[in-house]
């Protein structure tokens, strides 16, 4: 092994003490952190020297981040978002949200969570705000309508 490729490992071992990375984040996080002129195809040696070690889950990872939107009561929209944030590839996910999820019950959980929900439901300025609640959570508009319906 070079001296570059020893630089890049320690680099990204430095990295996933910290967190998880899928091998895309892990090769940007290489890039960004090393001295110029960066290397690509060094960097993509060590994501494939530490994939195959198990350093790299990205199965896991995307688990992981499933279950912590789960417990955020995200929707589908915010977790797309999360999971680019991440550095999933498309595919991954692709495959992720084409799981039959309802949101619906994530939503009317989150509604349920709000203080005195059924007089803000008849205020419709209350109800407006709840609306754009949902709607910042990353729930598309028919499982927001679901919901209200759901809760009222």
């Amino acid at each position: 092994m070079s001296e570059l490729f020893d630089r890049y490992k320690d680099i990204a071992l430095r990295a996933l003490g910290y967190h998880d990375y899928t091998p895309r984040g892990l090769m940007r996080k290489i890039l960004e952190k090393a001295p110029p002129p960066a290397d690509r195809d060094t960097a993509k040696q060590v994501v494939v020297y530490l994939h195959g070690e198990g350093y790299i889950n990205e199965r896991a990872f995307l688990e992981k981040v499933l279950a912590d939107c789960e417990a955020s009561l995200y929707g589908p929209l915010r977790v797309r978002q999360e999971l680019v944030k991440r550095d999933f590839s498309p595919k991954s996910i692709r495959r992720a949200l084409s799981a039959d999820v309802d949101y619906t019950p994530r939503a009317v959980k989150l509604l349920k969570k709000q203080s005195d929900i059924a007089s803000r439901l008849a205020d419709p300025a209350s109800r407006n705000s709840l609306v754009r609640m949902l709607s910042r959570y990353g729930y598309p508009y028919d499982v927001i309508r679901d919901a209200v319906e759901a809760v009222r």
